[in-house]
């Protein structure tokens, strides 16, 4: 047997070393242990206490006087365990460097005792660092719970980013924050690292967003693999893990892998290879590649990964947005630890999603000049892209990833001599590009204290700064609930919350914040999602969903600048940490290139009640965001060149005949294009006088209709003809087309229209009751006028019959006896007098049954009738018809016999909003 292999057969054996007596944990079969410390004897072997070659932290952080010694464990792996009693300080204990190689994957596993411990986080962390002892990468465990009991820590199937990385250190730490714990002590016993096999999947883009799906090309690379020729599939996945396209199957040819030990003697240890797929994408959108190693031997799959991509639709980009980015962080080097926050590549993938504003840290130390050209240039490069920097006046990174940044209130204060020459080298260099600064950084709110001291402290700062009269606009972190500032000093707020906002409490804050003359900026953060969802389709969807919404909310109450913080946060979120994109990439680029710089027009009401938000662009473009949480369709004339996009920015077929279009509209909010300018707002500035009438048949409602010319001044005079009536909702169901319901007897005295340009006109009508439903009905009003051109074209608007203070709900089934049961529940929630009523229920071919109301209340009033075969109803409409019997009011109500459930005794009446709702809805089934 060749010595290379018997050698890997070697390597890849289970593992068997355990202390006496205790049972080592169930560990992988490729695993191939590198470092394994139990602080046993061998680990002491001048039984000093302190384990061999391991070190403690030294310096005024980290104390002597804190104990730390190898000391007898029950329940430890070995028996013995290394142990630390805090006394209320900081602690770190280091392992020797274990030799690691890019090659290959890491597993990492410890057991930890926490005990008598409140205010320290315990972590356990491995180090990746070059041949200089440099740490290139960081992995840690969240804080370790305490209790008396071990736990046993793991960090699965690490994988080194950087070829530099030769070895690790693993690290116990114990960090007190604000308060220690004096009698806390923390356990390390059996710490084992072991080598796996690794596969990586990677593209030919730094950040996998490309502009061309045939530019995609996905690499899989595998090293220390057991197989020299597993099979790889590669699927393509939508942004829901849907499989789309075809499979692609490789059959790799590996080569063994030859290394030095550290005797110096070579050893195999196993196999490396790669392979390339060019997946078969034909439109723009977030995908994911997935990519199984299966063996070739036994069929079984050995290993599996996910990457994300995105491929950008084509949108134009807005000259001006107020959308934009703010990284705390950028990696300035030329060798960058972090490649996907490396200031040369983000200045590739910044123009490309939809910013036009990005907030970055720009101190540097005052020795380092070169530095200070490299964030210059980055500077440049961005206005270039027409995106404006926002210099962030934070406190210097200490390099420590546990310090806090130092509040800007605190690092700004005191007398200016103090921290002026930390940030004058940097004003030098920044503050004839940077035009825009904010104080402190995203969540930052220090500065903020009374009114007239605030304003004298902030000034004092920009004359400190800024003292050679540069023209630069200066913002501060603001609390919602903090009153606007009487006389503010600077140009921009941005907004604080303690936790993300939702779009409606994003709405009710910017609607309630008290008015101010400078600049409000917000946060838009993604959101927790809804566990109450049952599928991850689901789950993603609404989080989607909720991202637009918020977007949208934001730009629509004047916002002038909505950031995302922190874009490179997971899979949830813009970018994923390793700088592959996330699933709110894509919506946030389509919204943003879509709305920034966009002008909030209103909304619209359409046919079916969808909603919608109407905006107009700087180059003239009208653009309408569109939902409905009921999926429904809405066809009238939107314009000549209409275009739809969905929000991954992917265009979507609109259909166009007899001079209306058809667009589709769901949950999820679809954006349309080109909506002509004038006929939107024309349908908007329409107003009722009144669109209550009371529910009175033997009276004529005296009403009036008020239209504003809105096309162009130079199109001069608008003439035409416009009708005004209520459809009949049952007609149209039935045909398609619009027909006047019988049940309204609507009189215009005068239809024709002669409008100068921006007139507004008011038109008398006349409204007479006949068998109008009680609740809102929908008014439809048809114009045929002549402007540069002629005009064909509807709108709508609702007219609430009656004063909704009487609501009610019905309900019908199927008793065992086949009889047609109706339950009729009603409330008053008008207070003052109660009402009687004289309750008539009509149905075809059968008689009309009557009941009586007396007295009706907020407690409620229920009736019951019955229909012998009841199975013959199901499906008709039948009329409840109620005349107050000592009023004038006569109150209507259709619906259609449904065989439902019997109702529930505890149902009542839905709530107004909802039986509002119900009644707008004529003849859908019930229950």
């Amino acid at each position: 047997m060749p010595r290379y292999l018997l050698l890997l057969i070697l390597l890849t054996c289970p593992l068997a070393r355990q202390a006496e007596g205790v049972r080592a944990p169930a560990r992988p079969s490729d695993a191939v242990e590198v470092f394994h410390c139990g602080f046993d004897e061998a680990w002491d072997v001048n039984y000093d206490g302190w384990p061999d070659r391991w070190r403690r932290a030294e310096g005024p952080d980290y104390p002597r006087y804190v104990e730390m010694e190898i000391d007898d464990a029950a329940g430890a792996s070995s028996g013995r365990a290394l142990v630390i009693r805090l006394d209320g300080s900081r602690a770190e204990a280091s392992s020797p460097p274990i030799r690691v190689s890019p090659r290959f994957a890491y597993k990492i596993e410890a057991q930890v005792r926490v005990e008598r411990v409140q205010h320290t986080a315990v972590r356990f962390r491995i180090d990746f660092q070059n041949a200089e002892g440099q740490t290139l990468q960081s992995e840690m465990s969240e804080p370790i719970a305490e209790g008396a009991e071990w736990q046993r820590i793991k960090l699965d199937t690490l994988r080194t980013l950087h070829p530099e990385v030769t070895q690790a250190v693993a690290r116990i730490t114990a960090d007190p924050g604000r308060r220690g714990d004096l009698e806390g002590e923390v356990a390390l016993g059996d710490v084992w690292v072991a080598r796996m096999p690794s596969m990586k999947v990677t593209t030919n883009n730094v950040y996998n967003v490309y502009q061309d799906p045939r530019e995609v090309l996905v690499t899989c690379t595998m090293s220390g693999i057991r197989e020299r020729d597993p099979d790889i599939r590669f699927q393509l996945l939508d942004a829901t893990d849907r499989e789309i396209g075809e499979q692609g199957e490789k059959h790799m040819d590996g080569k063994l892998i030859v290394e030095e030990s550290f005797k110096g003697s070579t050893i195999a240890s196993g196999f490396e290879g790669s392979t390339d797929w060019e997946p078969k994408i034909t439109e723009p959108g977030f995908y994911r590649v997935r990519v199984e190693m299966i063996s070739s031997i036994t069929g079984e799959l050995m290993d599996e990964r996910k990457v994300s991509l995105a491929v950008l639709p084509k949108l134009s980009a807005p000259a001006q947005s107020e959308f934009g980015w703010s990284l705390d962080e950028i990696d300035w080097s030329p060798m960058p630890l972090r490649p996907a926050l490396a200031a040369g590549s983000l200045q590739s993938l910044l123009p490309e999603v939809g910013i036009g504003w990005m907030k970055l840290p720009v101190w540097f130390p005052a020795d380092q000049s070169a530095l200070g050209d490299r964030i210059v240039h980055f500077v440049e490069q961005l206005a270039a892209h027409d995106i404006e920097a926002v210099g962030l006046l934070m406190s210097p990174q200490s390099g420590d990833a546990r310090a806090q940044p130092t509040p800007v209130g605190q690092m700004l204060g005191g007398d200016p001599s103090e921290w002026l020459p930390m940030w004058d080298h940097v004003m030098t260099r920044l503050s004839l590009r940077v035009r825009w600064w904010q104080l402190g950084g995203e969540y930052d709110v220090s500065l903020m204290g009374e009114d007239d001291t605030l304003a004298k402290r902030v000034e004092l700062i920009r004359t400190q700064l800024f003292r050679f009269g540069q023209d630069v606009r200066l913002g501060i972190g603001w609390r919602w609930a903090q009153p606007t500032s009487k006389s503010p000093v600077w140009e921009f707020q941005q907004m604080c919350s303690g936790h993300a906002l939702q779009e409606f409490e994003l709405e009710q804050r910017l609607v309630t914040a008290t008015p101010t003359t400078v600049n409000r900026w917000v946060l838009i953060e993604p959101l927790s999602e809804d566990a109450d969802l049952p599928t991850e389709v689901e789950r993603h969807q609404e989080r989607v969903r909720r991202f637009v919404h918020q977007m949208v909310t934001a730009k629509m109450h004047g916002a002038r600048g909505v950031f995302v913080a922190k874009p490179f946060s997971g899979p949830r979120g813009l970018m994923e940490r390793d700088g592959t994109p996330g699933e709110l990439l894509l919506p946030w680029r389509t919204t943003a290139r879509l709305l920034g710089g966009a002008e909030y027009l209103g909304r619209m009401q359409l046919p079916g009640g969808s909603e919608n938000r109407l905006f107009r662009r700087k180059n003239g473009q009208v653009v309408m965001v569109l939902w409905n949480e009921n999926p429904t369709t809405e066809t009238l004339y939107l314009g000549e060149a209409i275009e739809r996009f969905d929000i991954w920015g992917r265009p979507v077929p609109v259909a166009d005949g007899d001079g209306e279009q058809t667009v589709s509209a769901s949950r999820m909010p679809t954006f349309v294009v080109g909506l002509n300018d004038a006929v939107a707002r024309w349908r908007m500035a329409i107003e009722l006088a009144d669109d209550h009438i009371p529910s009175v048949f033997t009276h004529v409602h005296p009403n009036q209709i008020s239209l504003t010319n809105t096309f162009r001044p130079g199109v001069g005079t608008v003439s035409g003809t416009f009708s005004f009536f209520v459809p009949d909702a049952l007609a149209e169901s039935r045909s398609g087309q619009p027909a006047a319901s019988n049940e309204w007897d609507i009189y215009v005295p005068s239809a024709e229209l002669r409008m100068p340009a921006g007139a507004t006109v008011s038109v008398p009508i006349e409204i007479s009751l006949k068998e109008a439903s009680y609740g809102p009905q929908r008014v439809r009003i048809d114009f045929d006028i002549n402007a540069d051109r002629r005009y064909v074209f509807s709108a709508w608007r609702t007219l609430h019959v009656g004063r909704a203070d009487v609501r009610f709900d019905i309900h019908t089934f199927l008793d065992p006896k086949g009889r047609l049961m109706v339950v009729q529940k009603m409330v008053n929630d008008g207070g003052g007098a109660a009402p009687n009523f004289k309750c008539m229920l009509y149905t075809w071919g059968r008689r009309r049954q009557r009941q009586q109301v007396f007295q009706l209340g907020p407690a409620g009033d229920e009736k019951h009738y019955s229909y012998e075969d009841g199975q013959e109803l199901i499906g008709q409409v039948m009329k409840l018809r109620l005349e107050e019997t000592d009023g004038e009011r006569t109150l209507i109500h259709r619906f259609q016999a449904t065989a439902g459930p019997p109702p529930q005794a505890a149902d009542e009446p839905a709530p107004r909003a909802q039986a509002d709702a119900a009644v707008a809805r004529p003849f859908t089934p019930e229950g």
